[in-house]
C-alpha cells in the first residue's frame, strides 16, 4: 500500500529563512513580483519566518542605487529623443535624492509587509579574524576584504541560533557564502528564493508531477528558443547577426506561487543554453609602414563566439480536469531573466556585448 502523499508546506525543517543579498538580486527587486508576493503570503500565515540584517538591508539599499543610476545614465543618452516628444524623461524634474530615498523606503515596506526580523549583530571577532588569517571560508584564497561583511552576517546567524530554533536556512549561491554552509546542519544552504518557496508549497508528489509536465512540454521549449533568436544587442557599434540559441536544458523547476484551489501553478524555470552570434568590428590601428613610419590601417574582425547563458523563465501550468483523468497543461509564460551576456575575443575593443529582449 503506498503512502499517502506528504502535505504541502511540509517540506520545510525550519520556517526560518534568511536572504542574502545576492538572493535578492536574483529573484529581482521587483516587490510586487510573483516570488516576493507570494513570499509575503508565506509570511502571514507563519509558514516562513523570513530574517536579514542590517548589513543585508543595507547592502540591497546599494544595489537599488546602483540600478537607479544605470536606469538614470540609460534614459539621459535619449534625451534629445524625450525633448522632441515633448517630454522631460521617464523621471520628471524629480530630484535624485528623492528618488533614491523613495527606492529604498519601498524596500523597508517590503521588509515590514513580509514581517522579515532584523537580527542583532553579533559577532565573534576572534573567529572571525582566524578565518580570514586562514583563508577560510567566507574569505577563501587571498584572504579577500570584502568578505567581512559576510563573515559578520554569518557569525550573527549562528549566534541567533538556540534549541529552540536549532536551524536556519541560508539562501543564495555565492560562492563563499556556499562553502561556509557545506556540512553543516544548523545553516541549511538553498540557491534561490524559489527553491525556498518550492519547499514551502509543493509536496515532492506535486513538484515531481509539474516537473516532468514542464520537461516533457517540447512546445514550450521550442517556443522559447525562436523569443531567445530574437534577441538583439543592446548598442550597434559593432555589427551582430545571426543569433542563436541552441543545446537549451531545463536546470530546475520550482513552484514559487498557486492559486487558492490548487489547479493554477506559477513555477520558475531556470534553462541553460548555449548562445552563439556572428560578430563584426571594423576599426584603425596603427601599424608600421615599409618606410618605418606609423600609418593608420583599417582593420575588420569577425568572430562567431560562444557563451553560455541562465535564463529564468515564468510557467504557469493549469490543471485540466475536462478529461477522463486530470493532465496539466502550460497556459502561459515568460521569461524574467535580465539581458544576456556574449564574451567576445580579445582582438575586439569590447570584452562582451548584451542581448536583450526586442
Amino acid at each position: 500500500m503506498s503512502e499517502p502523499p506528504t502535505p504541502r508546506g511540509q517540506r520545510l525543517v525550519t520556517p526560518y529563512a534568511f536572504i542574502d543579498t545576492e538572493a535578492f538580486r536574483a529573484a529581482g527587486l521587483d516587490w510586487q513580483s510573483r516570488t516576493w508576493s507570494s513570499l509575503i503570503d508565506l509570511a502571514s500565515k507563519s509558514t516562513l519566518e523570513p530574517i536579514t540584517t542590517s548589513i543585508t538591508t543595507r547592502e540591497v539599499e546599494a544595489r537599488l542605487s546602483e540600478a537607479l543610476a544605470e536606469a538614470e545614465a540609460a534614459a539621459k543618452k535619449h534625451d534629445a529623443i524625450f525633448g522632441q516628444l515633448g517630454q522631460s524623461g521617464p523621471f520628471g524634474d524629480t530630484d535624485p535624492a528623492d528618488r533614491k530615498a523613495l527606492l529604498h523606503a519601498r524596500f523597508r515596506e517590503f521588509l515590514a509587509t513580509a514581517k522579515f526580523t532584523e537580527i542583532p549583530l553579533v559577532a565573534d571577532h576572534k573567529a572571525i579574524f582566524d578565518d580570514y588569517f586562514a583563508g577560510a571560508a567566507p574569505f577563501g584564497e587571498g584572504k579577500k576584504k570584502s568578505e567581512f561583511p559576510d563573515a559578520f552576517v554569518l557569525s550573527s546567524l549562528l549566534a541567533w541560533i538556540r534549541p529552540g530554533r536549532p536551524r536556519i536556512y541560508v539562501v543564495g549561491k555565492d560562492p563563499d557564502l556556499v562553502k561556509f554552509c557545506e556540512g553543516r546542519g544548523d545553516l541549511i544552504q538553498l540557491d534561490s528564493v524559489a527553491q525556498l518557496l518550492s519547499l514551502a508549497l509543493a509536496s515532492a508528489q506535486l513538484l515531481k508531477r509539474l516537473e516532468a509536465h514542464v520537461r516533457g512540454d517540447a512546445s514550450l521549449r521550442e517556443r522559447l528558443r525562436a523569443r531567445l533568436n530574437s534577441y538583439r544587442p543592446r548598442r550597434v557599434d559593432i555589427e551582430v547577426e545571426d543569433v542563436e540559441f541552441f543545446d537549451l536544458e531545463i536546470s530546475s523547476v520550482f513552484l514559487v506561487d498557486e492559486s487558492e484551489e490548487g489547479q493554477d501553478f506559477v513555477l520558475e524555470v531556470e534553462v541553460l543554453a548555449e548562445v552563439e552570434a556572428d560578430v563584426r568590428e571594423t576599426g584603425h590601428e596603427y601599424v608600421i609602414s615599409r618606410r618605418g613610419e606609423p600609418d593608420l590601417d583599417i582593420r575588420t574582425y569577425h568572430a562567431r563566439p560562444t557563451s553560455s547563458a541562465v535564463i529564468y523563465v515564468e510557467v504557469l501550468v493549469s490543471e485540466d480536469d475536462s478529461g477522463e483523468e486530470p493532465a496539466l497543461v502550460t497556459t502561459d509564460w515568460a521569461i524574467t531573466s535580465g539581458d544576456i551576456e556574449i564574451k567576445l575575443p580579445s582582438q575586439f575593443s569590447r570584452r562582451e556585448i548584451t542581448l536583450e529582449a526586442r
